[in-house]
Formats: structure tokens, C-alpha cells, sequence
């Protein structure tokens, strides 16, 4: 396995990106442990809690994507900085969306094991940004 942090960036963004959660999985330790930030914060971990969580995600957010716009290779951790667009379909982050179209940023910090797979991932973004962005579309359709 390549582990240069280009090909690790590269790799992993087109995983968030591809939405298939056996994809990704395919680059995930079996002990990882995914720690997602904001007014839901939980942590998840191994393999098959970790699908699960994928699979609500990219149900909620089903055409998502997220652009790096700065990374950070410290070997075996790396940091991405990013922006991520997409629709909110459904109940998420305390809001409804009826396919109302959010963007939002943030960072994901990864650690890799020794075999190159992600052990531990932690995911910073400000889910404010994201009630404003469905509350003002809600409040927008409800006044027309």
C-alpha cells in the first residue's frame, strides 16, 4: 500500500466522496475509532459501528462532497481542512431537511496504523452552520 500523503489524501477523499461505506471500509482498521464533534458528538468504534454510521450519514446527506483545501502529512497522522456541499434529506443535527442544499466546513484529523488504515479519525465542523442554513430555507418556504 502506498502511503505517501498524497496518495493517503487521495485515497481517502474519494472514499468520503464515493458514499459507498464498503468502499471505505476498505480503508479502516478494525479497531477505529471515529469521534464526530458537534451538537450530536458521539464516538464510534470498529468496522461494523462505524457502517452504521455511514450509512445514517450518507442517507441524511446522500449527494455530499467534500473538496480539501489544506492538508498536513505528520506521519502516521495526517489533517485535512475542508468544505463539504451536499443536501440535507431528512432529520439531522436537530433540523429536518427536505432536500434542502447545505455547506459547511471543517477538519478531519486521521491516524493510520502500522498497515497504513485509519485507527482513529476525529471530525471538527461547526453543525451551527448547518441549522442557520436549514432554519433560513425552512423559514424561507414557509413565508412564500
Amino acid at each position: 500500500m502506498d502511503l505517501t500523503h498524497k496518495s493517503m489524501f487521495k485515497r481517502i477523499l474519494n472514499a468520503w466522496n464515493n458514499r459507498d461505506p464498503d468502499h471505505f471500509l476498505k480503508l479502516v482498521s478494525d479497531y477505529i475509532v471515529y469521534e464526530h464533534t458537534g451538537s450530536e458528538y458521539l464516538i464510534i468504534r470498529g468496522k461494523t459501528d462505524f457502517r452504521t454510521y455511514l450509512m445514517s450519514l450518507w442517507k441524511a446527506l446522500p449527494n455530499m462532497v467534500f473538496d480539501f483545501v489544506n492538508t498536513a502529512w505528520n506521519e502516521p497522522v495526517f489533517f485535512a481542512e475542508w468544505n463539504a456541499v451536499g443536501n440535507l434529506v431528512g432529520k439531522r443535527y436537530g433540523v429536518e431537511g427536505k432536500n434542502t442544499p447545505i455547506k459547511f466546513s471543517g477538519v478531519f484529523v486521521i491516524i493510520l496504523d502500522k498497515d497504513g488504515l485509519i485507527l482513529e479519525q476525529r471530525t471538527y465542523f461547526n453543525d451551527v452552520e448547518i441549522i442557520k442554513q436549514v432554519r433560513k430555507n425552512v423559514d424561507m418556504i414557509e413565508t412564500t
